[in-house]
């Protein structure tokens, strides 16, 4: 007690609340404490905009890169065939407590639907994207309406697929920059940045410089560990209507590896549940 009369000053007390405002019920001032002074806290997400040297010259050779990859992986006539993928396969988890598997069941409609099932260790967990509206399960299980904000996040999703840009290449809603060249794991690679209708960085792609191959892909985005640099490195393909599509994908947050995506299953313009992109039951 004599400790307590010290050094405990009740009224030189600074009371911090965490939230937002608008979710109290009450004014802070209600609490009778004196005037509260808001502190912004945003923490920056890390996302660094590079300067983009945007000319006919780096578009042209921005295109001709792309172009190149496509008539790589089978050519842009088979990729414009392409309106559904439909997917099955396990996310590995990296961890300190070892590999973490989880069984992934996803449909994609291009250009804006899309319905993803993953079950960890036998629960599941949905999130569907259907234009204008999506669902998707919270923490506690419950299947909750899509905010604004997450159905934007889906739309770029869509945008930054790798084989929705390859099948729309030829009538693109986006413009494709070159970025510089770089050696990775002992390859030459040349890049590309891939800018959205509003001038917005969707992501970059790297290439084989020697054969023109796709060899990797990397955006600011949201993984199991958090919000970082992603990028996804193709381990292997597989051919669906004459399109190379990945099968093996590395992830890596940060540089980071942190998950591998195999996929089982793939079917290219399969038959689609009349139900898929409703609110899951």
């Amino acid at each position: 007690m004599a400790a307590a009369r010290r050094n405990l000053r009740p009224d030189q007390m600074i009371v911090v609340v965490l939230g937002k405002a608008e979710d109290f019920e009450e004014p802070l001032e209600a609490l009778g404490l004196g005037p509260a002074e808001t502190i912004d806290i945003t923490i920056p997400s890390g996302d660094t905009q590079t300067d983009l040297d945007i000319s006919d010259e780096s578009l042209a050779r921005g295109k001709a890169l792309l172009d190149k990859a496509i008539a790589q992986a089978g050519g842009i006539d088979n990729f414009k065939t392409i309106k559904s993928v439909s997917t099955k396969g396990v996310l590995s988890l990296t961890t300190p407590q070892g590999e973490i598997p989880v069984k992934i069941e996803e449909i994609e409609v291009y250009p804006d639907k899309a319905r993803g099932v993953f079950n960890l260790m036998g629960h599941n967990q949905y999130d569907v994207f259907n234009g204008d509206v999506g669902w998707k399960s919270d923490q506690t299980g419950a299947i909750v309406a899509k905010t604004e904000a997450d159905l934007e996040k889906n739309r770029i999703d869509m945008a930054r697929n790798t084989t929705f840009i390859f099948a729309t290449a030829e009538n693109p809603a986006y413009r494709v920059v070159y970025s510089g060249s770089d050696k990775v794991d002992g390859v030459d690679l040349e890049y590309v940045t891939v800018l959205g209708a509003d001038g917005e960085k969707l992501c970059q792609l790297g290439f084989d410089a020697a054969t023109g191959k796709l060899v990797n892909k990397s955006y600011w985005g949201e993984s199991p560990f958090g919000e970082g640099n992603i990028t996804e490195t193709i381990v292997k393909t597989a051919e669906q209507n004459g399109a190379m599509i990945p099968t093996v994908i590395d992830l890596s947050l940060n540089g980071q590896k942190y998950a591998t995506l195999t996929i089982d299953d793939l079917v290219v313009n399969g038959d689609i549940p009349v139900n898929a992109f409703d609110k899951p039951e």
